[in-house]
């Protein structure tokens, strides 16, 4: 599985720069220190689940133990963003082969579920909060742009499509609909293209370099 998705071919890489403008002066996004409150509100938050990691953790086990371990975590998480890196050792993850479809005899028909550290998860969501909150803030994000966003869904993105669709009926225009599906999207974004593009939205320095650290060795 893991050969099968390394030789998925990714597009030509072009400069960001050339895709879109300087939307922010470099070095606006700047990370905001954890807190220990605000570790302890993540891990209180995790999905309860018995399903352990590589290292045999799982968030139940978090749970029971983050009067011992929030406030060192809280440390680690700080320095990590301070300095730019994200630990090798959260990166690796545990497969699960999940049969999606096709004969079951080919590799192929498996789509793989990866179980990522539980530490690594609270720094993720620690990332995602204020990334995304920055994002927002800016009006970087399109508003077309519903998936992975607060507040926001499918049916947000159904309810867009059929007011355009009733406005043109009523107008007595047409209503063109385009539906497309990347085969394994992730995987196919270029790496080297997103952290140009993120700086181009005022997320340099030891931001850039964290997540230039987070997307290495995968």
């Amino acid at each position: 599985i893991n050969k099968i998705r390394s030789n998925i071919k990714k597009p030509s890489s072009v400069l960001a720069t050339e895709m879109c403008p300087m939307f922010a002066n470099p070095d606006s996004f700047k990370w905001n220190q954890v807190s220990v409150s605000e570790i302890r509100s993540v891990i209180s938050q995790m999905k309860k689940t018995d399903s352990k990691d590589f290292y045999g953790l799982s968030s139940n086990m978090l749970k029971e133990i983050v009067d011992h371990v929030a406030e060192p975590l809280t440390i680690s998480i700080n320095l990590c963003l301070e300095q730019g890196v994200f630990p090798d050792s959260l990166k690796i993850s545990k497969v699960i082969p999940v049969f999606k479809k096709g004969p079951t005899t080919s590799p192929a028909s498996f789509r793989p579920i990866s179980l990522i550290p539980v530490f690594g998860k609270v720094i993720e969501h620690i990332v995602y909060k204020q990334v995304s909150l920055y994002l927002e803030s800016h009006g970087f994000l399109s508003d077309q742009q519903f998936g992975f966003r607060q507040g926001r869904s499918t049916i947000s993105a159904i309810d867009t499509v059929v007011k355009e669709i009733l406005n043109a009926f009523e107008s007595k225009e047409y209503a063109w609909t385009t539906l497309i599906d990347l085969s394994r999207a992730f995987d196919c974004v270029d790496h080297s293209l997103l952290l140009e593009k993120m700086e181009q939205y005022g997320i340099s320095g030891s931001a850039k370099q964290f997540f230039r650290s987070y997307l290495s060795k995968r």
